[in-house]
């Protein structure tokens, strides 16, 4: 059996401004990891965007970002978020996510490189794998949707409802997947319907990627 150690060096800062109506949140990480063997146990990057590669060599990697909202009224809200990576084995440095949106009322629209993880109810607990768990890097994508539970009106408010609908094109270009891809769309979708009982919450949705 293999010996696999992770050692991170962390430098973190994290820094919110607030004026008035605009808050801005920032983030400096520096991490390293040392793997003996050729290739990373699957557990020690799960759920990591994608960020480490899979080669056992040591990378270093430094994260730089930043998200921030403007309300511009009671009802609307407009966000956006920036993260730049530097992987000293694999991609050099590169934007790893970059949207912008408007939120009104209850309906959210996003574009932009970013995450979208529909799968269960309270988030994906293993592993996962390169479409579902938020192990592959981010695709560029428009999502539009529901992304919380919004109750329904009048004698049907007991009923709550959210879901999203995302497409996305698939062409990243790192680690020779152009060899096997590109410009390949990417649908996903997502709908939830619960029933508001106090303490007891029965839900039933569903999933759907193509």
């Amino acid at each position: 059996m293999r010996n696999n150690l992770l050692i991170l060096f962390s430098l973190f800062s994290l820094t919110t401004h607030a004026v008035g109506k605009l808050n801005v949140q920032g983030k400096l990480a520096t991490y390293s990891m040392i793997v003996s063997g050729e290739t990373t146990p699957l557990w020690l990057y799960a759920g990591q965007e994608g960020r480490w590669g899979i080669s056992g060599k040591a990378p270093f990697l430094g994260i730089a970002s930043f998200k921030g909202d403007y309300h511009v009224g009671h009802n609307i809200s407009i966000f956006g978020h920036l993260e730049a990576d530097y992987n000293s084995k694999h991609f050099g440095g590169y934007l790893h996510g970059y949207s912008l949106g408007i939120d009104w009322k209850f309906l959210s629209l996003k574009a932009g490189r970013h995450v979208f993880s529909p799968v269960f109810e309270h988030g994906y607990k293993g592993s996962g794998s390169f479409l579902y768990g938020s192990n592959a890097r981010p695709v560029d994508r428009i999502t539009i949707g529901i992304p919380e539970y919004t109750k329904l009106p009048g004698v049907l408010r007991r009923i709550e409802i959210k879901g999203e609908v995302s497409h996305g094109f698939m062409d990243d270009e790192y680690r020779g997947a152009v060899k096997f891809h590109r410009d390949v769309m990417l649908h996903e979708k997502y709908a939830y319907v619960r029933w508001d009982g106090g303490k007891l919450k029965p839900y039933a949705g569903l999933n759907h990627s193509v």
